[in-house]
């Protein structure tokens, strides 16, 4: 018996999302150039923002998990979480004018995230999908660190599946 790996999925659906619905930096028109990694890559941020010039990146990170039987003859569940977050920086073109603002493309990025999850829930009609898949909270911050101003936000998504 072969099972679904819950972060391939995760990324799988948002990775799809941000493809059919792509981002657009602050002009409304050009398309953001994002990257989607697992957890502790070896780039640095200064690097892929600069250099590779990306305009978000999202990581995903380790499940934690936990199971879950609220009743004695209930079926056993398992609620597995899983850290994305979202980064951005603030880019400035040649004349010093922001062209892509870090708060305003991680708003963008936290309503695909949570419109591909629901996309998701959606896409299963009229079948009994074997996990379910919800935003269970998210925490921003942004810092301002060897130069450059970082907005992040991380949200942990719950995977919740019967046992198999």
């Amino acid at each position: 018996m072969s099972a679904t790996d819950p972060k391939i999925t995760l990324r799988g659906i948002i990775d799809t999302y941000l493809v059919a619905n792509p981002l657009k930096i602050d002009d409304g028109a050009t398309n953001a150039f994002i990257m989607s990694v697992w957890q502790s890559g070896p780039e640095r941020l200064k690097y892929l923002f600069f250099v590779a010039n990306y305009d978000l990146i999202i990581t995903f990170g380790e499940f934690s998990s936990k199971s879950v039987r609220p009743i004695q003859n209930a079926p056993l569940r398992y609620i597995m979480s899983m850290p994305v977050t979202v980064t951005a920086v603030d880019k400035l073109d040649i004349a010093g004018v922001v062209v892509c603002t870090g708060a305003r493309m991680l708003y963008k990025a936290t309503y695909a995230i949570r419109s591909s999850l629901e996309a998701a829930a959606l896409s299963g009609v009229g079948a009994t999908p074997a996990y379910m898949l919800k935003e269970d909270f998210d925490r921003g911050k942004h810092v301002l660190l060897a130069g450059l101003d970082i907005w992040s936000v991380e949200h942990t998504i719950e995977y919740i599946a019967e046992n198999p």
